[in-house]
């Protein structure tokens, strides 16, 4: 199975399904945090950056007006997130980041309100499931926002300060807005016309993302691997991921062996996956006939799994220890005991997790849980398929949104 960078995260196992059968999550993230420091599986959206420091921008002038809301971070950053969203949805545009079902309902419904109270919300838990509990994160270890999470770094606020999104009238609106929630209590509506200044501001930040430079600085060019990566991303439309980090070796000829060790890791991993969902795919059968129907070359596979094993010991303790189980409990000697392995390495990552397996043998047969496809051949080929994302995916669509908004 070849994956393709244009294709979602949700196309692939790795990073879809939060139960993470294998557990293979800790160990490809680690290796790909190597790769790619800062971004993760949904940090996709240079706007929800943009948002993210905006908001913290004008949280900080709004605690040195009234410092007596200085433990009201998450009042204050939903309220805001909330007035930037359905202001966008309502001037007719697309609002694709979090919380997007419920603020393209409200446009629909000429919903204009922010409030407090989860009818107002635009998702559930917005804090923690909207932009700030998925991009913050990223932006602290960009080096953007401070290690507590609540404040822009001194750098990004002065960048932030002298190209701000909102200006000084229309910030003042939408803190005055806030500010009458967080003392009254009720929702207030929001301006909707297109001449207010907040309005036509919003707008503007949504679609030009003022802090562009800064954003490619940190997050595009954070290191040698991650400038060159851009470069070869936006130079290969489409390119497979194999393909890309193979001609990444090439003109990062110093970082080859850390680019080769997310190859070595993806190579076994890969394998594995497939595997698995084909045991899932083939319940009712007997192990035995499913493990003869794997089109896999098991010499090719324990090569690669020796490349395998000399990519560890990783650092994380839940990488760590199924990087050491797969490396010594992956067994290979027939196709039969590999597929028995691979039930076992299943059943103790759902056991770590006290979650119940997915699929089992019993009396020989298969038994499953879960209803999943089986995948095609082409998944097995060692050295070829590729299954994880490494957050290859979150990069490259961050650094083709800023290229597009620099042309």
């Amino acid at each position: 199975m070849t994956t393709y960078l244009t294709q979602r995260d949700s196309e692939l196992l790795g990073t879809s399904n939060r139960t993470d059968a294998l557990g293979h999550l800790s160990i490809w993230s680690e290796i790909g945090r190597e790769l790619i420091p800062h971004l993760t599986a949904q940090t996709t959206d240079v706007r929800a950056f943009q948002v993210l420091i905006e908001i913290l921008r004008l949280w900080e002038r709004l605690v040195s007006e009234r410092p007596e809301h200085a433990g009201r971070l998450r009042d204050v950053f939903v309220l805001m997130e909330q007035a930037i969203a359905r202001t966008v949805a309502l001037r007719g545009l697309d609002w694709p980041l979090p919380g997007a079902r419920r603020v393209r309902a409200g446009a629909t419904r000429q919903v204009s309100r922010i409030g407090l109270d989860p009818d107002h919300a635009l998702l559930g838990s917005q804090f923690g499931n909207g932009i700030y509990g998925l991009y913050v994160a990223s932006a602290r270890r960009a080096g953007m926002v401070t290690p507590d999470h609540d404040r822009l770094e001194i750098e990004t606020l002065e960048v932030a300060s002298s190209t701000p999104g909102l200006s000084e009238k229309a910030a003042g609106q939408l803190i005055a807005l806030v500010r009458q929630v967080l003392e009254n209590g009720g929702p207030v509506d929001l301006p909707t016309h297109g001449s207010t200044a907040l309005v036509g501001d919003v707008v503007a930040m949504y679609e030009d993302v003022p802090l562009g430079d800064h954003l490619r600085q940190k997050l595009v060019g954070a290191t040698h691997i991650t400038a060159a990566l851009a470069a070869r991303t936006l130079a290969t439309e489409g390119l497979p991921r194999r393909g890309l980090l193979s001609g990444l070796q090439q003109d990062i000829s110093e970082h080859a062996d850390q680019i080769q060790r997310v190859i070595d890791t993806e190579d076994t991993l890969a394998i594995i996956e497939a595997t698995f969902v084909r045991l899932c795919a083939g319940a009712g059968e007997p192990l035995g006939t499913v493990a003869s129907s794997l089109p896999v070359d098991l010499g090719l596979l324990r090569e690669a799994h020796d490349r395998f094993v000399a990519v560890g010991p990783l650092r994380g303790g839940a990488a760590r220890l199924r990087h050491g189980r797969i490396s010594t409990m992956l067994d290979m000697s027939t196709a039969e005991a590999f597929a028995r392995s691979i039930l076992h390495l299943h059943h103790l990552a759902m056991d770590d997790r006290r979650r119940a397996d997915w699929v089992t043998e019993e009396n020989g047969i298969l038994r499953g849980f879960v209803e999943i496809g089986d995948v095609d051949d082409d998944a097995f080929n060692v050295g070829q398929a590729w299954w994880n994302d490494y957050y290859l995916y979150a990069y490259t669509s961050i650094s083709r949104q800023l290229a597009d908004l620099s042309s």
